[in-house]
């Protein structure tokens, strides 16, 4: 016991790496000391975390306003020129803090992943993007499985998926063909976009997952460099996992790689009140 509040005292000092001896004794006193240990990888994991984010975000937000601060000086000198320059500056900032906070909200989400019909799911989220997706210049397929596949995913994360995997296509492959297919495997079901871009190398597609990072072919793109690193995210907190990959005959594949679940039981009908039987009197 004084070598856990040893321990804790360090950790609270700041030696985050600090950890409790697991030795022989009472088995009681083992337990404690290993889910302390437990506890404490925790701590340091989040911490660690959240100093990544702040540094990311303070760095990549510092080049953004250098751009800002020197467009502001110059509109005392010529405010007509360089007013929509300046606002094409803010609405750009205004993105990047906007995905930075929804990377945040699915690093820190706490829902548990539930049970969902994957293929319909993506059925209903293409129905929508098929509206615009003529005017994106993509011509949108659905292939794959068509009837129930069953999945674990957190709410939200397959519709945040395909709208961001299609928006890229449609930034990066315009007037490609589209593919969206639901695979289901033995244990896993996978949502994949496939187009007829360009693709990546070997080396974009290894830095793809990291934030704030851009292609090296499309640094002069829109974007924030965000959206693969909240899929990612996303993935991780459904127990799965985000993967790429050039597609045989170019382009590039995007799979959303959920855990398969079993089908979920139909709840039970209410049963129909019984009347009351008349039994005739038996003497």
């Amino acid at each position: 016991m004084r070598e856990l509040d040893h321990v804790a005292r360090a950790i609270a000092d700041g030696e985050l790496g600090a950890r409790a001896h697991v030795g022989p004794g009472a088995p009681e006193l083992q337990q404690l000391a290993t889910g302390f240990n437990t506890m404490a990888d925790k701590v340091q994991w989040a911490m660690e975390r959240e100093r990544r984010f702040v540094a990311n975000a303070s760095h990549h937000l510092g080049n953004l306003l250098t751009p800002l601060r020197i467009r502001v000086e110059s509109l005392r000198l010529a405010p007509d020129e360089n007013g929509v320059e300046l606002r094409s500056e803010l609405d750009r900032l205004e993105a990047v803090v906007a995905r930075l906070m929804e990377l945040n909200r699915a690093e820190e989400i706490d829902q548990e992943p539930q049970v969902v019909d994957v293929s319909a799911t993506v059925d209903e989220a293409l129905a929508l993007w098929r509206a615009v997706g003529d005017g994106l210049g993509i011509e949108l397929r659905r292939e794959g499985r068509e009837r129930a596949s069953y999945a674990w995913s957190i709410p939200g994360a397959i519709e945040e998926a395909i709208d961001n995997l299609l928006d890229n296509s449609a930034k990066y492959a315009p007037g490609s063909v589209v593919t969206v297919k639901v695979v289901q495997g033995l244990e896993n079901v996978r949502v994949v976009v496939s187009d007829h871009g360009p693709g990546m190398s070997e080396d974009d597609i290894a830095q793809a997952h990291s934030r704030f990072w851009r292609g090296s072919g499309h640094q002069n793109q829109p974007g924030s460099g965000l959206g693969l690193a909240i899929l990612d995210a996303l993935a991780e907190r459904c127990g799965g996992r985000l993967e790429l990959r050039n597609a045989v005959g170019g382009g590039l594949e995007a799979s959303f790689v959920l855990r398969r679940a079993h089908e979920p039981l139909e709840p039970l009908e209410p049963a129909e009140p019984l009347e009351p039987e008349r039994f005739s009197d038996v003497r």
